[in-house]
């Protein structure tokens, strides 16, 4: 109702008052849906912004409002330098104009169909948004509608009082439906419609939200906001405080639904694969099985394509199968090859549940934050650091590079403020960190695996990653510190990537990548 024919009719009226012998300094555009125009009279200034995306018009009246450098259109720019010498509003219609000399402006106030539009005379000039073609074709001397409003011509509509009030709007509407409008007789009917009508042109600003959706409303209703009592201030009131949380929330919730969604494949894919591993884990060892087999070679028949042995692994029978065309020799070298792939795809299955977590980790973070975020301007910025801008899908960005290194996982930070990210949103304490001794570079966590232990041949390896992501990469020899997670911490106030170490050890590599 920030476009209602009755709020325009009073807003006419003030802006009149206002902007009356006020010249029009400049009009511009610097954002797709908004049209900004600034009046002057001496070293006062006015500003209109008309605000028209399609799920919220509104009008706006700014007190300062700082034009852009780059990426501003001027438009209008017949009109500039002539006096504004008439404001006027249209019976029965959402449109008034501004008369500027010999050029008037049109403020066609359609919803979702809004625009500002320019004539010379009544001849059509040009208009913001061009899309709307059929704004060409706007005759100016129908604007005005006289429409017969009264009791018997509401009897000859079968009650019906949209032909005689269709500017009334959603909130008029969602105010009779209130009132049980639908269940009176035609005298009490028409007695609401004529009380909506004395409040609609005596009005009092309200804000309210009708199907969730924010709305301005020149009637009271239950948990309303109070907007005053003068357009121009309810309209901004209603604008920076009631429709900005609006597209707060909404821009919040497009992302967070994105976001979700990845979420549940996320948490399907952890399913599938973690059920998968705890298959693959319980499948009889091949290297045992390959044991069992060369501890029988004399009772294994040739060309048999099973045997039953004893599995002195678990004092039980087994069987076990074998290719006729190998002997049990060979057979057993199979399994022993098989075993190793095993352990290869237990390993990058690992790998592949580990980076999910992780990933995880770090959209649930993003959730976290998101719902925290409380200005329209943080939440932009927070979407562009963080890579959430115009994609239908989140793009995680993750802070680190990775290695794979004998079946261990080798994370590299990527700057400084990565390393701390690395630090300390993905390392665990059990992992092992490793920096360039005495110069600035990458951190570098070698992921703990359960139950083993960091074997020196990795360790050298990730040192020497360290090493080459670092300022000694170009040393012959780099001395490269290493310690578990735990005991490296972030000095409260420390510039990024800053840390303190504990219980260190050395490494002297040559900087290098891994083949």
């Amino acid at each position: 109702m920030q476009n209602n024919y009755y709020l325009l009719k009073q807003l006419s009226d003030q802006l009149k008052r206002k902007i009356l012998g006020w010249k029009l300094m400049s009009c511009f555009s610097q954002n797709k849906d908004e049209l900004v125009l600034e009046f002057g009279k001496g070293n006062d200034r006015f500003y209109i912004n008309a605000v028209l995306p399609q799920d919220l018009t509104c009008l706006v009246f700014p007190s300062q409002y700082h034009r852009a450098r780059k990426n501003s259109i001027n438009l209008f720019s017949e009109a500039l330098g002539f006096t504004v010498n008439d404001i006027r509003h249209y019976l029965n219609e959402r449109c008034f104009s501004l008369q500027i000399g010999e050029y008037m402006i049109l403020f066609k106030m359609f919803g979702n169909r809004s625009n500002l539009i320019l004539y010379h005379g009544d001849q059509f000039l040009t208009m913001f948004k061009k899309n709307l073609k059929k704004d060409r074709d706007i005759q100016l001397d129908t604007l005005d509608r006289q429409l017969n409003q009264t009791f018997q011509e509401f009897l000859q509509q079968d009650c019906d009082y949209k032909p005689l009030f269709p500017t009334f709007g959603k909130v008029v509407e969602h105010y009779l439906r209130n009132h049980n409008y639908g269940s009176l007789n035609p005298q009490k009917r028409w007695a609401l419609l004529e009380l909506v009508r004395e409040n609609l042109e005596n009005p009092h600003f309200f804000g309210i939200y009708i199907d969730q959706k924010p709305a301005f409303s020149l009637i009271d209703f239950e948990n309303s906001v109070e907007l005053g009592d003068h357009p121009i201030e309810a309209l901004n009131e209603f604008y920076y405080s009631i429709s900005r949380n609006f597209q707060l929330e909404k821009e919040k919730q497009k992302v967070v639904s994105r976001i979700n969604r990845m979420l549940k494949r996320n948490h399907s894919y952890l399913e599938k694969s973690e059920l998968k591993l705890k298959e693959i884990e319980l499948r009889p060892q091949n290297n045992q099985i390959a044991d069992i087999i060369m501890a029988n070679l004399s009772n294994i028949p040739n060309r048999a394509e099973k045997v039953e042995l004893l599995n002195f692994y678990e004092d039980q029978s087994i069987i076990i199968k074998l290719n006729k065309k190998l002997s049990p020799q060979k057979n057993a070298e199979t399994y022993y090859r098989k075993s190793k792939n095993h352990q290869i795809e237990v390993q990058n299955l690992k790998n592949n549940l580990a980076k999910k977590q992780t990933e995880t980790k770090a959209l649930q973070k993003y959730v976290k934050a998101i719902s925290e975020i409380k200005q329209l301007k943080d939440l932009n910025n927070f979407l562009k650091a963080n890579n959430l801008v115009s994609s239908t899908e989140v793009k995680i960005v993750l802070p680190f590079k990775e290695f794979t290194i004998q079946g261990f996982s080798v994370w590299v930070g990527k700057n400084a403020r990565d390393n701390d990210r690395l630090l300390k949103e993905f390392a665990w304490k059990e992992d092992l960190w490793l920096h360039a001794r005495g110069v600035s570079g990458s951190h570098v966590i070698i992921k703990h695996q359960a139950g083993k232990n960091y074997p020196m041949p990795v360790k050298q390896k990730a040192a020497q990653i360290a090493a080459w992501f670092s300022k000694g990469k170009t040393d012959s020899f780099c001395p490269v510190i290493y310690t578990a997670r735990k005991f490296v911490r972030k000095p409260k106030g420390s510039e990024p990537g800053v840390v303190k170490v504990e219980k260190e050890q050395v490494l002297l590599v040559e900087p290098a990548l891994p083949v």
